[in-house]
C-alpha cells in the first residue's frame, strides 16, 4: 500500500472550509489568547512567559508521544480505565481501520478543553506566578491544537516540500508500515530519542 492516502481528499480551503477544524479555531483561539493575555501582563520580563509557553509545548508533544505509544495501541481496557481515559485507545483504533475518515483525524475537543479549564482554575490558587502558569497552558493548548491540525493535515491535505512531506511521510509509516514505530506526531524528534523512529523499508517489497 502506497504511503500517501489514495488522491489527496481536501485542498487547503476545503479544511478551512470543514466543521471540525472550524470548531477546533473557534474554541481555542479567544482560549489560548485569554491565557496568553493573562500570562504577558502579569509578567515582568517577556522572557518568563516565552520560556513558560515553549516547556508547556515540549511537555505536550512529549505527552501525546508516550499516550500514543504506551497507551492507544495497548488494550482492552477495564471499564473504569476508558472512562478516566475519555476512550482515547478505542478512537484512536477506530481511527486506525480506517484512517481516511476524517472525523477520526482530530480529537473530541471537549474533553481536552475542559481539563484545560480546570487546569486554569486550579492555577488561580497556586502559589506560581501566573506569567509562568497560564503561558505554561497556552504552551500546552497550542501544541494540543497542533497536533490536532497536523494530524488532520497529514492524512487530508497535500504535504509538499521537506518539511510538510517529512511530516505526512513520518506518520504515513506509523499507519501503514509499523504501528510500534513513529508514535510522535507533533515533534517527530521524540522518536529518534526513544528509539521508535522508523527504520524499515520505505517501499513496499514487491
Amino acid at each position: 500500500m502506497a504511503l500517501a492516502e489514495s488522491p489527496r481528499t481536501m485542498s487547503l480551503r476545503d479544511a478551512l472550509d470543514n466543521r471540525l477544524i472550524r470548531k477546533i479555531i473557534k474554541v481555542w483561539t479567544p482560549t489560548l489568547l485569554l491565557f496568553l493575555g493573562i500570562a504577558v501582563f502579569s509578567a515582568a520580563s517577556v522572557w518568563t512567559p516565552l520560556i513558560s509557553v515553549l516547556v508547556g509545548a515540549l511537555y505536550y508533544s512529549f505527552l501525546d508521544y508516550a499516550l500514543h505509544r504506551w497507551h492507544f495501541h495497548n488494550g482492552p481496557y477495564e471499564a473504569w480505565v476508558r472512562r478516566l481515559t475519555f476512550d482515547l485507545s478505542r478512537m484512536h483504533l477506530d481511527h486506525h481501520k480506517e484512517p481516511a475518515h476524517p472525523k477520526g483525524a482530530v480529537n473530541q475537543q471537549k474533553p481536552a478543553f475542559v481539563v484545560t479549564v480546570v487546569s486554569a482554575v486550579i492555577a488561580l490558587f497556586l502559589p506560581i506566578p501566573y506569567a509562568v502558569s497560564f503561558a505554561f497552558l497556552c504552551g500546552t493548548g497550542a501544541a494540543y491544537v497542533s497536533n490536532d491540525l497536523i494530524h488532520f493535515a497529514v492524512h487530508h491535505l497535500p504535504m509538499n516540500g521537506p518539511v510538510l512531506g517529512y511530516y505526512k511521510r513520518h506518520h504515513m509509516l506509523h499507519h501503514y508500515r509499523d504501528e510500534t514505530a513513529n508514535f510522535a506526531t507533533v515533534l517527530p524528534l521524540w522518536d529518534k530519542l526513544f528509539g521508535t523512529e522508523y527504520k524499515g523499508p520505505v517501499r513496499p517489497a514487491r
